[in-house]
């Protein structure tokens, strides 16, 4: 039951569970009561999780699939709601700005060497982040000849299918192009004279994309 939504403009994002004697339908297992005050908080009785427990590769694997969850989500539905071309223009844009904000953190984190003095990332060393991008999403990144280490000028790379996304029945295309926002923003990040051509192939099930990044 939840009785406050922050979205709402309530003091807080606040509800509480009840145990009921019967089985529930799948639209009685929510309910929305905003004319409720919701109970006490007693951390006693409160739900806990044995995360303390865990390991550092448990931890950072729930969180990893908390927030791909989340995406997974919410794409398709924003689809749905705005229709795909606004869901374009306003997720992808969202993407790309997320990418920009958390690119080094993120490349840093799989362990990619970080570029001192303010250099910008080569064509090799960004084909390289996405690479372990997809990898750690449960994907594989082929790029053309195999060589993330070179100063090639071009580089292609191809993904078939996204893991994301493989048990969404009747995926729009859309989702795939509002998704792309967080490549084209962490190109950005990493290096903004470099360029990125994306193309979507839905002929191939499961869908086939693929990216070419230039020097400029």
């Amino acid at each position: 039951v939840y009785t406050k939504q922050t979205a709402d403009g309530d003091s807080s994002l606040e509800g509480y569970y009840y145990e009921y004697d019967h089985d529930l339908t799948p639209e009685q297992r929510l309910r929305h009561a905003p004319l409720e005050q919701g109970p006490p908080f007693n951390a006693d009785l409160a739900p806990s999780l044995a995360s303390a427990q865990w390991s550092a590769t448990r931890l950072a694997k729930a969180k990893r699939n908390y927030a791909m969850e989340y995406v997974r989500t919410l794409l398709p539905i924003a689809v749905d709601f705005f229709g795909p071309d606004r869901a374009v223009e306003v997720f992808q844009l969202a993407a790309r700005k997320v990418a920009m904000q958390f690119f080094h953190q993120t490349a840093l984190s799989m362990g990619l060497p970080q570029n001192t003095n303010g250099q910008a990332y080569s064509t090799a060393q960004f084909a390289a982040f996405v690479v372990s991008l997809a990898a750690a999403q449960d994907d594989v990144v082929v790029v053309a000849g195999g060589d993330v280490t070179g100063d090639e000028h071009t580089l292609r790379l191809t993904q078939t299918g996204l893991s994301l996304f493989d048990d969404v029945a009747n995926l729009h295309s859309a989702v795939l192009h509002c998704w792309n926002g967080l490549i084209q923003g962490a190109l950005a990040a990493a290096n903004s004279r470099l360029s990125l051509q994306t193309q979507f192939d839905y002929s191939s099930q499961p869908t086939k994309i693929a990216w070419q990044i230039d020097s400029r």
